[in-house]
């Protein structure tokens, strides 16, 4: 790691919300923050409204007008990743804290993470726990282990030391300021967009901070409420999660890798067969009446691999014949 750790004492956070056509959404997350117990001189709040074409931006200039350490600016081009990076141009503080829009904190979130970085200057980037808050239930035909599809996390009650995958959600992330001038920003070629589901973002760049050798921190006392949205609760948009997540991996590879057609083909050619293999479990599992879970699980499968075959053929059209 090229950057070297600034003096624990003293340090300020900037809490960021990105948002996209979520103004109801956006103001209960915003609300959460403008109620932090952190002086206003070690804290100050920014709304990045990502291209939306609801109030959001009316929104966010009533909040700014009643609080002084509340600042909003546009990034018209639509991507979590942009609005992330344009942050991180406007921020202020020291450190920059995520907050997704549909989330909540409690009064001691900034204040809990900024002293995990006081505490202890190798630590470039910290997550805590991700609650579930569900509309109706959660609902009877989700596996338990799919509940990461809606940013999930929950490492117990002591803290610990990120050591590889999971690695904190940008739900509920913060790093320091100097991680970005050390390892890169958010690969815009990762994150989701409009519609897309598209991730690995957080993981890719947290990936990169591990690599260097630095610490990241999980901190159980820094809690956030979590709404997952209705139109998440059905089948159909686990599933296109899932098909988006197959792609997000092979984009992460390709980004990395050199690989040439050859290997993307091998591969897109394996995980189809997978899909496949998935989808046909996953009809038996039906016919026999088998609990709706287990199906889920297997058209989860199937979907992940229908997705990392069908980014692995792009992938291959992409590449230059040689």
């Amino acid at each position: 790691m090229s950057t070297q750790p600034t003096d624990g004492g003293g340090l300020t956070v900037t809490a960021v919300i990105c948002t996209r056509n979520r103004a109801d959404w956006a103001r209960r997350a915003l609300e959460s923050l403008v109620a932090q117990d952190l002086d206003h001189d070690r804290f100050d709040v920014l709304v990045v409204d990502n291209g939306s074409t609801d109030d959001t931006a009316a929104m966010a200039q009533a909040v700014a007008g009643l609080h002084a350490n509340v600042r909003w600016c546009s990034e018209p081009e639509a991507g979590l990743s942009r609005a992330r990076n344009r942050a991180i141009d406007e921020a202020r503080g020291d450190i920059l804290a995520f907050l997704d829009d549909d989330a909540v904190a409690y009064p001691s979130w900034a204040r809990l993470h900024l002293e995990a970085f006081e505490t202890d200057t190798t630590v470039l980037a910290t997550g805590g726990p991700i609650i579930l808050e569900w509309p109706d239930g959660r609902p009877s035909w989700l596996p338990e282990e799919h509940d990461s599809m809606y940013a999930a996390l929950d490492l117990g009650s002591e803290p610990q030391t990120f050591a590889g995958p999971p690695f904190p959600f940008g739900a509920n992330m913060a790093i320091r300021r100097d991680a970005f001038d050390a390892v890169g920003r958010f690969s815009v070629d990762l994150g989701r967009r409009d519609t897309n589901l598209v991730s690995g973002e957080e993981r890719d760049l947290l990936e990169r901070v591990h690599t260097a050798g630095a610490r990241i921190i999980y901190i159980p006392l820094v809690p956030v409420i979590h709404h997952v949205l209705p139109d998440r609760t059905r089948w159909r948009w686990l599933l296109r999660r899932f098909f988006d997540q197959g792609r997000s991996k092979v984009l992460i590879d390709d980004v990395r890798s050199r690989h040439g057609r050859p290997y993307w083909l091998r591969r897109g050619g394996l995980q189809l067969a997978r899909s496949v293999g998935w989808a046909g479990q996953a009809i038996g599992r039906a016919i026999v009446l088998r609990p709706w879970v287990d199906v889920i699980r297997a058209l989860t499968a199937a979907a992940k691999a229908a997705g990392t075959a069908w980014e692995c053929l792009w992938v291959t059209a992409r590449r230059p014949t040689r």
